[in-house]
């Protein structure tokens, strides 16, 4: 009894986290003026967090409302969008990318959630890592590889 109304008051205060850290400070920020799409959009990002990440099936998915909130979430810390990589920067700009959030916690907060995806979770945990990493060492580069049936992650 005392897990749950414990690991129920964390689930609100990392929503309320959200809500206060970065929802409002774009809000402010970008002056935006549709605040449940870009609630959705976090939502949607939070759910989907360590898979690919396209833009176009996102802005077709909301019908072309709101396609600079992903930049402005990015902008913010929020989410990270790692790019395919590839010998080609043309390729890399249009291929989709791989979506990353801040903090685990976040996404168990306010993501939609079906299973606990350890794998998922864990992977999010490498790439925040490595993030790590690259701010010690700027030189480096972060990006995922997919080709046909097969993906390594980071």
């Amino acid at each position: 009894m005392y897990y749950e109304e414990n690991l129920e008051l964390k689930v609100r205060i990392l929503k309320e986290y959200i809500e206060t850290m970065f929802l409002r400070d774009l809000v402010e920020r970008y002056n935006i003026r549709n605040q449940p799409l870009l609630r959705e959009l976090v939502r949607f990002l939070a759910t989907n967090t360590a898979s690919i990440f396209s833009l176009n099936a996102f802005y077709r998915w909301v019908k072309g409302r709101g396609h600079y909130y992903v930049s402005y979430l990015e902008d913010i810390g929020l989410f990270f969008l790692v790019r395919k990589f590839s010998y080609s920067l043309e390729e890399q700009t249009q291929r989709p990318r791989k979506c990353y959030i801040v903090d685990n916690g976040l996404r168990t907060a306010y993501g939609f959630k079906f299973s606990e995806d350890k794998g998922k979770n864990l992977e999010n945990a490498v790439f925040l890592e490595l993030q790590r990493r690259k701010a010690i060492n700027p030189m480096m580069e972060i990006f995922y590889w997919q080709e046909y049936k097969k993906e390594v992650d980071l």
